[in-house]
């Protein structure tokens, strides 16, 4: 499936005000966010140590609150979907149309095709195969060729994705291998894993070889008083899911990708793309 929606100045306006208002929404969201969700998503992703949470709050801690909203699941639901039932917003605003979206919100490993400069990356998903325009002004001005692939949660909006927030590049051989292999060898597991155990498996490996490290983050901003949490965890913690796949990063059949289409004008004007 090629991308087809015309991305427009007026596209890229709208996203910065969704943008904006989701910044606002994520700070009342995460404040309700358990201790239990910590520590049960910290020792999935491989970061608890002795009982205790470990970790660089400006890198891994954005990945941990952004698994703890979404993977995080109590009685069929995840803290989003809890917090879109216990605090209603007003029906037919930014707010109610972006919890919306969270709740669709899909797992991906991207890999660009094409750079809409200040607007963002038409994109393959290597897990499904899907193609899909990723709206990320700051990606669209640093990522400069094809070797760029990115870990990271999308929410689905008019036409095109944004990202929850948190990304962790995949660069470097090193890490591009350890991740693919670690990627092949969860297809291979039976019974399948769930969309939710895909995701913290891939996460943990990319924290294991250290992508964090290059991580970029377009979120809610992270508190000056924000503090490291230190939580006591006593369930053992699982290893990571071997894998073994020496090359390639596609797992799914794709097609070619496109340009994304010209014309109109003034803030409808499309914005044209570069391929990588």
């Amino acid at each position: 499936m090629g991308t087809t929606k015309t991305i427009t100045w007026g596209d890229v306006a709208n996203y910065q005000r969704l943008r904006e208002v989701g910044r606002r929404l994520m700070s009342h969201i995460t404040r309700t966010i358990p201790r239990a969700a910590t520590n049960e998503m910290g020792a999935a992703l491989g970061i608890m140590r002795e009982g205790t949470l470990v970790f660089d709050p400006d890198e891994v801690g954005i990945v941990l609150v952004d698994c703890c909203l979404h993977d995080w699941i109590r009685d069929g639901q995840n803290l989003l979907a809890k917090y879109s039932l216990e605090h209603p917003v007003l029906p037919g605003s930014d707010e109610e149309y972006l919890l919306r979206a969270y709740q669709q919100a899909r797992f991906r490993v991207l890999l660009p095709k094409s750079i809409a400069p200040g607007a963002g990356l038409e994109c393959t998903d290597a897990l499904s195969g899907e193609h899909l325009f990723l709206m990320d002004i700051a990606l669209s001005k640093s990522v400069k060729d094809s070797s760029y692939v990115m870990a990271t949660r999308t929410v689905p909006l008019d036409g095109y994705w944004m990202t929850t927030g948190a990304g962790l590049p995949i660069t470097g051989e090193k890490i591009g291998k350890e991740v693919v292999g670690e990627m092949k060898g969860l297809f291979d597991i039976v019974p399948p894993l769930d969309s939710h155990q895909m995701a913290l498996a891939i996460l943990r490996k990319c924290i294991e070889c250290g992508a964090a490290e290059y991580m970029t983050y377009e979120g809610p901003e992270k508190s000056k008083d924000a503090k490291e949490p230190e939580t006591q965890f006593s369930a053992p913690l699982k290893p990571a899911i071997p894998g073994a796949w020496p090359d390639g990063t596609i797992l799914a059949p794709v097609e070619a990708v496109g340009n994304i289409n010209a014309a109109a004008c003034g803030n409808e004007a499309a914005i044209p793309t570069t391929n990588l």
